[in-house]
């Protein structure tokens, strides 16, 4: 690993500039991916072990970019609760932000006219 991936990698800090809209709108873009979703039980595990092996400054010269650290701390914290570590329920997961909104924005839209349909029907019923 060079050293400026060990520069850009941060544990703590955000990946991108919380101050700006580009860098929100970039930081809720890759927090609501489905990619995480459906990660696979081996895999979480592997991005656990080399965080933890970062952490311990145990991985070997140039064995990981700094993009497989940023994927794997992504992974990391959109499967594990922040305060209390424990594993989010993957429908509460950010990365299902996308599929349960759906139905909830489709009932928004058409309640609407389901409210003046039910309304108009029965005035032409009295």
């Amino acid at each position: 690993m060079s050293n400026d991936d060990y520069a850009n990698f941060s544990l703590d800090k955000p990946r991108y500039d919380q101050n700006t809209y580009v860098g929100r709108f970039r930081h809720f873009s890759e927090i609501t991916r489905m990619g995480s979703l459906f990660a696979k039980e081996e895999k979480i595990q592997e991005k656990l072990q080399l965080l933890e092996d970062f952490r311990n400054k145990t991985l070997p010269v140039r064995s990981v970019t700094g993009a497989e650290l940023w994927e794997a701390r992504l992974l990391k914290e959109s499967v594990f609760h922040p305060d209390t570590g424990e594993r989010v329920p993957k429908p509460f997961r950010m990365s299902a932000f996308t599929l349960a909104n759906i139905p909830i924005v489709l009932g928004m839209l058409t309640a609407q006219y389901a409210l003046a349909t039910n309304i108009s029907s029965l005035r032409h019923a009295s």
